[in-house]
């Protein structure tokens, strides 16, 4: 079959599962005009993928048909972009954007960003005919990305990140001129809306392999203007254990974490459950692993021949913040980012030999929480990706022995969470205390202790609440 036919096929295959956008074509052709599937519809279907939205350019006579329709069916419609007319309708969880085509559809498809993305299927009485006047099938086939006009990136910068996304998830390559422009447009990414370099970015990060465009990004400068927190990382030389810069061990931390996490060497849970809309925990830890070390470059020190660090791990965690915000990120995924990069260090002692410090994974598992799992996946790829001459196996084998532990106990706990002897009413009847965060603290410090199996009895309990709250009058 040929690749018109093979996106003709998927195209039909995508309506028959779409009521939504199947009545909208129906009204179209009962109105007598023309009407067009654009965007990333056909795109995708080459790659056989079935589209659950679409999107469609219109003549009047058939836009106003095809609005009708949706307002028959009780399918919302939602205003996207007032001045270009653009309107969404959603019914059933189902979505089509439905637009003017303008002057021409030539016209309009020139106007779009690249090749790939100005195909368009005309909405014939009785079939789909593929429109292709730029190329783009021809583009697909060849595996290349081509701008739709020279201006592309000059006319909407977001667009430079959307190259890297689509060079990503249909494995294309630019052209030279494409690659000049897109070098050329990186700085002006800064400029970008944060929502909408963001919601590229997600798109890329949530990629098995988006390190391979975050290198691109990296060598073009776009990841520079996204993340300057990052770029400020090259040529910042490490200790010993260290074989590359803070900047290249920050690119090789993330391959390494998408390595681990298609093939992890423990039980890991979680990564793929949903943090806020189509960001999920293994996507909110690879934005971490590119800022893990962004505290680095303001606290290094030399100190009597040694590289150190010290609480490059607090700067960090200021710093996502600060990206965060800029970036206008949810609350949810800024509070992961956070928590990842303010723990990456971190680990329960351990030396050859020795038993686990319980009270270290214990706190480790209250500390991060439903966080876990991705903190020991930017623990791992951190310790993995660094590869110079003091980093032992012996050092990694301890910290994949300190993350089988805490996962170890999580489990234990699960099964038979720690039970305090006494409840917050018990101790403010029995030390005669006023309710309050000192109660709400001096619980978490005994169900702490019962965790790590230090008591188990009421009077021992009794005897170190007793104790702590001495402690505490001294």
């Amino acid at each position: 079959m040929s690749a018109a036919g093979a996106i003709l096929e998927t195209i039909a295959a995508s309506l028959a599962a779409n009521p939504l956008a199947t009545a909208l074509i129906r009204a179209a052709r009962e109105s007598g005009a023309r009407a067009w599937i654009v965007g990333g519809a056909p795109r995708d279907a080459w790659q056989g993928r079935l589209a659950a939205d679409f999107d469609f350019a219109a003549q009047p006579a058939a836009l106003d048909a095809m609005l009708a329709r949706a307002r028959s069916l009780q399918a919302a419609l939602i205003p996207l972009d007032p001045v270009r007319q653009i309107t969404r309708a959603a019914l059933g969880g189902h979505g089509a954007d439905l637009e003017p085509v303008g002057e021409s559809i030539e016209a309009n498809l020139r106007r779009r960003d690249f090749t790939v993305n100005a195909l368009a299927l005309e909405v014939e009485p009785d079939r789909l005919a593929l429109y292709d006047p730029l190329g783009g099938l021809d583009d697909l086939e060849r595996r290349r990305l081509r701008l739709c006009a020279p201006g592309a990136f000059t006319d909407d910068p977001a667009r430079v990140i959307r190259a890297y996304r689509i060079m990503l998830t249909m494995d294309l390559l630019p052209i030279d001129a494409a690659r000049n422009a897109l070098r050329a447009a990186a700085p002006r990414v800064a400029d970008v809306a944060a929502e909408r370099v963001t919601r590229e970015l997600w798109k890329i990060l949530g990629h098995h392999r988006s390190h391979a465009a975050v290198e691109r990004m990296a060598g073009d400068g776009a990841l520079g203007a996204l993340l300057p927190e990052v770029d400020a990382c090259r040529g910042v030389t490490q200790n010993q254990r260290h074989h590359l810069d803070v900047f290249e061990h920050t690119l090789e931390t993330l391959k390494v974490m998408e390595a681990l996490a298609a093939d992890p060497p423990l039980a890991l849970r979680g990564l793929d459950a949903p943090v806020a809309a189509d960001i999920t925990r293994l996507s909110v830890a690879k934005l971490a692993a590119l800022m893990h070390d962004t505290g680095k470059p303001s606290t290094r020190a030399q100190i009597q021949g040694r590289i150190t660090f010290y609480r490059h791990e607090t700067a960090g965690e200021a710093m996502a913040r600060a990206a965060a915000r800029r970036l206008r990120l949810p609350r949810a995924v800024e509070r992961g980012l956070r928590l990842l990069v303010l723990h990456h260090v971190r680990k329960p002692k351990v030396s050859p030999g020795a038993e686990l410090d319980r009270r270290a994974m214990w706190r480790y598992l209250c500390d991060l929480g439903d966080w876990t799992d991705a903190g020991l996946l930017l623990g791992m790829a951190d310790v993995d990706a660094a590869r110079g001459p003091a980093m032992t196996p012996e050092r990694r084998e301890r910290k994949l022995r300190a993350a089988q532990g805490i996962l170890t106990l999580r489990k234990e706990l699960e099964r038979k969470p720690p039970r305090p002897p006494l409840d917050g009413d018990e101790l403010i009847r029995e030390f005669n205390l006023a309710p309050g965060p000192l109660v709400g603290r001096l619980l978490e410090e005994l169900a702490e202790v019962c965790a790590i199996g230090d008591l188990t009895g009421r009077d021992e309990a009794l005897a170190f609440i007793r104790d702590r709250l001495e402690k505490r009058a001294r």
